[in-house]
């Protein structure tokens, strides 16, 4: 659905587009040599429209690449929907609507794009367009030349005028020479030809060529720690307008946990309260809406801790080597008698870490790293005497013979786990020495 400009009618592909003056005549297109005969004007094919777009105050709709419209047409009104395509709709929508009232039906796609902000008429289109026929010097038809007169009026004051013509073929009417020599004819005309129009955020300016609320992931830049982080908000909070499934709030706050040394505090634990809060809950709409309005906000500046580098490199390298510290750490209170509770947080703190490394990984150094923790931690959990202590307490309920054997059976099991503590204590440093280079 053009929301903007002429489409030329029953044509194929469209071959040229040009701005042409708005006051401008069309020049005459013949040329003998190359068989181009003249223009016909279709019959029936002039028609003037009013379009209104809708929008909030800020154009939250038209800044996230959605435009909706009411158009006022000789032939019928009609609602029209065109979306950005990381929204998912199918294809553009319209729908018959005399009213001016937006169609009920379309909500589920609006109500996140908006949230709670009502939608009124921002700017008024007065399209006026007509075809025509492309014909060869045998009288046959080529293509179609479609030429859009468009007044954009916003708050009742006229801000711009503009004019676009399109050349489409028929099946395989226009060679390139034809073309070229058509394009050349309007650009002489004083034309200029474009690969494609201005948007409608352009055509309107501002507030409408304002940052989007949602902006694409990759288009943030990688290189700087806080577009880094910002890249992860985006990435849920745009998956959130799509739809209300938990999973994306549920990995945004897991890569949070996993960033959290390099964020500011406060924070990060505010935005990963609203995360979980909203996949505990029933998903609802105020519920969608409301997480929605924070990461908006916390997608445009994203707190770090003041120490933490800003560069993205070096703040990943010093987020790998807090978390490795922190294993390190856990094990420096291992002995060989030490309560099996801090045998299991040494085990435990391994995972983190492995997190860490793993989803921030910068090239075979990190997986190498990951793979040594992960050996680690097994043999860690080969020291955890799980078994000892579940026949210890068997034994202290048991009759007196079965007690005794249970016993033996502790005794075997705690001393092997023993042995593999000690072998481990032993080499702990050059194991962890590995994991660090």
């Amino acid at each position: 659905m053009s929301m903007v400009g002429a489409v030329p009618a029953r044509a194929g592909k469209t071959r040229i587009r040009v701005e042409l003056p708005f006051p401008s005549l069309l020049p005459p297109l013949a040329h003998q040599v190359l068989g181009l005969r003249n223009l016909t004007f279709r019959a029936g094919s002039a028609r003037r429209n009013v379009t209104t777009v809708a929008d909030t105050a800020d154009f939250r709709l038209v800044r996230a690449g959605v435009v909706l419209i009411h158009r006022t047409d000789p032939e019928g009104n009609e609602w029209g929907l065109s979306a950005a395509k990381w929204l998912e709709l199918d294809e553009d929508r319209t729908l018959p609507a005399p009213d001016t009232e937006v169609p009920t039906e379309w909500a589920p796609i609006l109500d996140p794009l908006r949230r709670h902000a009502p939608l009124s008429p921002v700017a008024t289109l007065q399209v006026e367009r007509q075809d025509f026929q492309i014909r060869g010097t045998a009288g046959e038809d080529l293509g179609v030349l479609s030429d859009a007169k468009i007044t954009i009026r916003r708050g009742g004051v006229t801000t711009s005028r503009f004019r676009e013509v399109t050349v489409g073929t028929i099946r395989k009417g226009l060679n390139p020479d034809q073309l070229a020599w058509i394009e050349h004819t309007l650009v002489d005309a004083g034309g200029t030809s474009v690969s494609t129009f201005p948007s409608l955020a352009r055509r309107l300016g501002a507030p409408a060529t304002n940052d989007t609320d949602f902006p694409d992931p990759a288009r943030l830049s990688a290189g700087w720690f806080d577009q880094f982080v910002a890249r992860k908000i985006a990435k849920c909070l745009r998956a959130l307008v799509v739809g209300p499934a938990a999973g994306p709030a549920v990995e945004l706050s897991h890569q949070l946990a996993l960033l959290e040394p390099g964020l500011d505090p406060q924070w990060v634990a505010g935005l990963r309260s609203a995360l979980d809060g909203y996949a505990d809950s029933d998903q609802d709409l105020d519920q969608r809406l409301g997480l929605i309005d924070l990461l908006v906000a916390d997608v445009r500046a994203p707190q770090l801790r003041d120490t933490w580098p800003t560069d993205t490199d070096a703040a990943l390298e010093r987020l790998r080597g807090v978390a490795l510290t922190q294993v390190e750490q856990a094990l420096g209170l291992l002995t060989e008698d030490a309560e099996e509770r801090l045998w299991a947080e040494a085990r435990d703190a391994i995972a983190p870490a492995r997190d860490v490394i793993l989803s921030f990984a910068r090239g075979g150094r990190d997986r190498k790293r990951a793979k040594k923790l992960r050996r680690l931690a097994d043999r860690l959990d080969d020291c955890v005497d799980t078994e000892g202590e579940a026949l210890r307490t068997q034994a202290r309920t048991a009759m007196p013979t079965e007690a005794f054997e249970l016993g033996r059976e502790y005794e075997r099991v705690h001393g092997e786990a023993g042995r593999r503590r000690r072998k481990l204590l032993k080499e702990l440093e050059s194991l962890m020495a590995e994991v660090r280079t």
